[in-house]
């Protein structure tokens, strides 16, 4: 009987610890990564080349490509044109986080939002109603609305940044243009 419930706790406790490890790792997954910025304009900045390259490439595949413009019309968003945004999403976000998993995971999430929408505007034939630089500029507001466009909360990005603050040295998510944390902000204007 002592074999049988030593042996029933060795089980036990291997299973408790292979289920911690599944529970620790799909919390890795769901982290958002972190970028450390020595100012807040650097954040603003990595963000700005990010939208920059966004549009960009909007450019080039919708206004600049008339036929594959044509052939979003009646395919929705093509394989190039998704291809070329979800590349330039992803390598911007994996530049920044070195983490591949999350990059993919939000550079493929925006891609099939611009896509959901696309195919909506199609059927209820708002679509046809656009030209290619509306069309840019339409797809462009997503983006950056989804991403992070400072106008709403939450959003993709705001948890992103990290900073240090240079009066206490911690590592904070918000710093003034001073480099100042909000605590320390406090004591000092106090």
């Amino acid at each position: 009987m002592e074999r049988l419930a030593l042996c029933s706790k060795v089980l036990y406790d291997y299973d408790i610890l292979e289920k911690q490890r599944k529970i620790v790792e799909l919390e890795k997954r769901l982290e958002i990564p972190k970028i450390r910025f020595k100012k807040y304009e650097d954040w603003e900045m990595y963000k700005s080349r990010l939208y920059q390259d966004v549009h960009a490439i909007l450019e080039k595949w919708f206004l600049h490509d008339p036929r594959e413009y044509e052939r979003t019309s009646y395919h929705g968003l093509t394989f190039r044109q998704e291809n070329a945004l979800n590349e330039c999403i992803y390598e911007h976000l994996y530049n920044g986080t070195h983490n591949v998993e999350w990059s993919d995971k939000i550079a493929s999430d925006v891609v099939y939002g611009v896509r959901a929408m696309i195919n909506a505007m199609m059927k209820v034939f708002i679509y046809e109603m656009l030209d290619a630089r509306d069309t840019v500029k339409l797809i462009y507001e997503y983006v950056t609305w989804y991403l992070d466009d400072d106008s709403h909360s939450p959003c993709i990005l705001e948890s992103l940044p990290e900073f240090t603050c240079k009066e206490c040295n911690q590592i904070e998510q918000y710093v003034n243009e001073d480099q100042v944390c909000i605590t320390c902000e406090a004591i000092i204007a106090s």
